[in-house]
């Protein structure tokens, strides 16, 4: 099953951080820890156009 990954803004810091989950029916889910562990779920704010996103939609949006 394909990855999916959604990136946050937390708050106390302005990083961005990456969290992994995968697809499901209606969207996607995410793991409860970031890929670097160095930030909840429950912490920040979703990024707009950024969740949710296949492995080369996430690479690209990292370019930006």
């Amino acid at each position: 099953m394909e990855k999916a990954y959604s990136f946050k803004k937390k708050n106390s810091t302005n990083e961005i951080h990456i969290f992994e989950g995968k697809f499901t029916i209606d969207a996607c889910n995410a793991n409860s820890e970031s890929i670097c562990k160095k930030m909840k779920l429950n912490e920040g704010n979703w990024l707009n156009e950024s969740t949710c996103l296949n492995e080369q939609q996430a690479r690209e949006k990292l370019l930006k």
